[in-house]
Parts: structure tokens; sequence; C-alpha cells
């Protein structure tokens, strides 16, 4: 993550134990093509030379340039839309 990425919340990376898989937790506000861009030349090095068989696996509703950016690129997307999420209880 850089100082460009100021919607970036998190950005966990997991190694397998074996180091043969690595997978990426991110959250961002509102910010994902933004970080996108931001780090596209390592994203392009990294799979180009190293990874294969990317996957994304995306949580809430998309965005429409979302959709066009993930059309264009070779990356496996599943979407999931909120079915339901844990209530705050309410202060009486």
């Amino acid at each position: 993550m850089n100082d460009k990425d100021t919607g970036t919340l998190a950005y966990d990376w997991y190694l397998s134990s074996d180091g043969t898989r690595c997978e990426v937790r991110e959250a961002y506000a509102d910010a994902f093509i933004q970080h996108a861009f931001n780090v596209r030349e390592a994203r392009d090095a990294l799979f180009g030379d190293f990874a294969s068989d990317h996957q994304m696996t995306i949580y809430g509703e998309p965005e429409p340039r979302l959709v066009e950016l993930f059309a264009r690129v070779r990356v496996e997307v599943t979407w999931f839309t909120l079915l339901q999420a844990l209530a705050p209880a309410s202060v009486d």
C-alpha cells in the first residue's frame, strides 16, 4: 500500500505453509479502482512472472466501472451480494 491509496482499509497477505499459494485480503472504502491503478505496474510484474490462476472474490454491490474493469482483465471473479449482516443491538 502507498500514500496514494487513501481509501484502503486493509491489505493483508497470507502465504500457505508450503509457500506455494498466497491470498491477499483487501478492504476498501470505495477505492478499489484507485488502488488497482496505483499498483498496476507491480501487479503486472507479479502476475506476469510469478502468479497464475488469479481469482478474486468481491463482496458487495459492484459499481459499473468495476464490472467494466474486470471484463478487460484476466481474472476470475466471483461476486457476492450481502444477504444479511449483524445488526447493532438497540439501545433502550
